[in-house]
């Protein structure tokens, strides 16, 4: 029988999205923090300020601004905020239908906002963007109404389009069938970034999945949303009462009285609606660990967060306000000068503690090495008890009122600000004068009120810990900071896994090697001594992408020499020539040459047909078993691979098959990790090798899933020197 060697191609795609990546994506700066926090430092600021904080002087006194508070007959609620220092008017409707369960049709209200804007009975979307570009206009749409704003000169044109997308969507089947693939392109970079993957987790560990706190957008729940279900949700949803209307700029109350009278008084309410009331989640028995792994990861996102009974119009609001201020709310929080400054274990963390008038929550996140993931978290349970058992020092409490301060009073300079307080004034039914007096109160605040509010709402030994990083060098380290010593894993889509499978010690993964599982691979594809007679490959691969196609063409020779070029819209995006002793790289942002022998390594790596052949001979790989696991139903193996210049490739091979199923590769560019993940699928004969002619990239800062599809495709082809010169 005629032998099919399955080669293994993962290299020349790595390649592929690698150049992809360095050249069209911006160099992030810093990490950020996940859940962003109160307030920055002040700049220009001295070791001395921050050192002795100023004497208390009386509060300030600020004149919040006039509102006025309307009620229709149809029960919308409308708030007027004047301002007649520019001739702007701005109106957001705001529907509070409560928090809605969308089970596997999450992202239907996030569709069923976007599709107001997309055309009305009477226009297309073009007419509609036309029409408000003829008065220098905006109407934004989302799944709580809209914002719009215009000179107050063409206030009434402004409100009969915006009051026209709201009655009368059209729903058009062509803008919805676009904003369903815009969803889901979106959705291709959050299934590897880990920051996205940490939220999506932490809200379903935190709140439960069936949760409306806790449930999360995939491709497959925007795969079950269908046009009808857009228009049966906007039927139901879509009503004045519960809702509210909020009018600011130049505009006299009784104008906008008659403009709201005239604009919205006919809207047709719905008695029987009622907002959804999410249930309350109870904190855990005790400290519990989540993890998430991410092969190869260098750095761990870790969150610590519980629910809190902290709504809105708690009296002790602002007490608890401060208090998480002080722990993590602003740049020279605690936390912040421990783990960041002291520590360095971070470029930033941050807490938060969110009111709310069903689930409160308190959050703290960050970023941090694989080496210092445990430390962060005893450092982050350190703080959070120092601040329930020790009362703050006065001296650092009045530097927080004075940050607090001077916040308060920027915020008092935007009119929209001004609105947002008398939104949270009529929804949370709070007193007329609580912003009025918000500075009073804040100077009369002492350092027992914070402690109590500390004791209060934090529970150290009620948390939610969770962790997205690198199973391998974090998790067994977490143990501890478990109440019952075990920790959870989850998926990147929060569904548990268990793991008992991988540590059974019967598993056969345990009685077989690494380079067992290897030989076994290359013993599969036809055996070494053939695949050493493969010394040159011409391919040309296609992939669709939101911006057009992308076509790559790739020779190589000697398994080491390369010639890549990738083309989109009739342009040379990226280029690489490498013969074995100099490379040259050029494309859209110029070109350079690289003669050092420390860089080689990668080209040589990406030029060999089946580097697999070398990675227990040659001294450049080092190659790990680390165990077998279920990829997507499939048994595999899995192995970790460390490659001369650093790169880390974690590769699963089916048990069955020997097929390497994907790779998880990990490398650092220009000073950042990028982390990416090939599927390999449609493995096609080519001259009695097995060839994988579909390769899936996700990752690596791209903001779509991109799938590589082979067109062309020779073995052993003629290929001259010329190919690879380097000049």
């Amino acid at each position: 029988m005629k032998s099919i060697q399955r080669i293994n191609m993962n290299r020349y795609f790595y390649l592929l999205l690698l150049g992809a990546i360095i050249f069209s994506c911006s160099p992030k700066v810093g990490n950020q923090v996940t859940e962003k926090t109160s307030e920055v430092e002040p700049e220009n600021l001295s070791t001395e300020w921050r050192a002795n904080a100023p004497d208390p002087g009386p509060a300030p006194e600020f004149n919040l601004g006039d509102y006025e508070q309307f009620t229709l007959e149809n029960d919308l609620n409308i708030i007027v905020v004047e301002n007649h220092k520019l001739p702007v008017v701005s109106y957001q409707l705001f529907v509070d239908k409560g928090a809605i369960v969308e089970g596997d049709k999450t992202g239907l209200a996030s569709v069923a906002g976007q599709m107001l804007k997309r055309g009305t009975e009477s226009k297309t979307k073009s007419e509609i963007d036309e029409a408000l570009d003829f008065i220098a206009a905006s109407v934004n749409t989302n799944s709580s109404g809209f914002y719009a704003t215009s000179l107050k000169k063409h206030s009434e044109e402004l409100l009969e389009i915006a009051t026209d997308l709201l009655y009368n969507p059209s729903f058009p089947q062509e803008e919805f069938d676009k904003i369903i693939q815009t969803t889901k392109s979106g959705l291709a970079f959050s299934k590897s970034d880990p920051n996205t993957i940490a939220s999506n987790v932490k809200g379903a560990v935190l709140y439960g999945k069936d949760h409306a706190y806790g449930e999360f957008v995939m491709e497959e729940t925007i795969d079950n949303i269908t046009l009808e279900d857009v228009k049966d949700y906007y039927r139901k949803y879509y009503f004045p009462n519960e809702s509210y209307l909020i009018i600011v700029g130049d505009i006299t109350s009784s104008d906008a009285l008659d403009q709201a009278k005239k604009y919205f008084g006919d809207w047709k309410a719905d008695p029987t609606f009622k907002k959804h009331i999410p249930p309350f989640v109870e904190r855990p028995e005790s400290n519990t660990v989540n993890f998430v792994n991410k092969d190869g990861a260098v750095q761990s996102v870790l969150s610590v967060s519980q629910t809190a009974r902290y709504k809105p119009n708690a009296e002790d609001r602002l007490a608890a306000s401060v208090m998480n201020t002080i722990l993590g709310g602003y740049f020279g929080s605690r936390l912040n000068k421990n783990i960041r400054e002291d520590k360095g274990y971070t470029y930033g963390i941050g807490s938060s503690l969110s009111p709310d008038l069903h689930i409160g929550s308190f959050s703290t996140s960050a970023s941090v090495r694989n080496a210092v993931t445990d430390s962060t978290l005893t450092e982050i349970f350190r703080e959070i008890e120092t601040m329930r058992t020790e009362p703050v020092d006065q001296d650092e409490l009045e530097l927080v009122k004075n940050v607090l301060t001077g916040k308060y009073a920027r915020g008092l300079e935007s009119p929209q600000t001004v609105a947002q307080y008398a939104l949270n004034i009529a929804r949370y039914d709070l007193p007329k004068d609580y912003y009025k007096t918000y500075l009073e109160r804040l100077e009369k605040l002492t350092p027992e009120d914070i402690q109590m509010a500390a004791k209060k709402y934090l529970d150290p030994e009620k948390m939610q810990i969770l962790v997205v990083g690198n199973e391998d060098e974090v998790a067994s380290k977490l143990i501890p900071f478990d109440g019952n010593g075990e920790i959870d894993f989850y998926d990147v889509k929060a569904n548990k896994i268990d793991k008992s499978v991988s540590e059974n010690t019967d598993d056969e993964s345990n009685d077989i090697s690494a380079e067992e599982v290897v030989d076994k691979y290359l013993e599969a594809i036809g055996g070494k001594e053939k695949i050493k007679q493969v010394n040159g490959m011409f391919i040309k691969s296609v992939a669709e992408t939101p911006m057009g196609n992308v076509t790559t063409t790739i020779k190589t020779a000697d398994n080491s020499k390369l010639n890549m070029t990738v083309e989109a819209q009739g342009m040379t995006v990226q280029e690489i020539v490498f013969n074995g002793l100099k490379a040259k790289m050029g494309g859209m942002q110029g070109s350079q040459v690289i003669d050092d022998p420390k860089e080689f390594g990668r080209f040589r790596n990406m030029a060999k047909f089946a580097p697999e052949l070398d990675y227990f001979s040659s001294g450049d790989y080092n190659v790990e078993m680390k165990g077998s696991e279920k990829l997507d139903g499939t048994d595999v193996y899995k192995i970790v691979v460390k490659t001369i210049d650093g790169s880390t490739l974690t590769e699963y091979y089916n048990k069955e098959t020997g097929l390497k199923e994907k790779v998880v590769s990990n490398a650092e560019v220009n000073g950042q990790q990028i982390s990416t993940e090939q599927v390999f699928e449609e493995y096609k004969e080519v001259k009695g090798f097995l060839i994988p002619h579909s390769v899936t990239f996700s990752g690596g800062g791209m903001p779509f899933e991109m799938v590589q599809k082979v067109e062309e495709i020779e073995i052993n082809p003629e290929i001259t020197n010329d190919d690879f010169k380097v000049e």
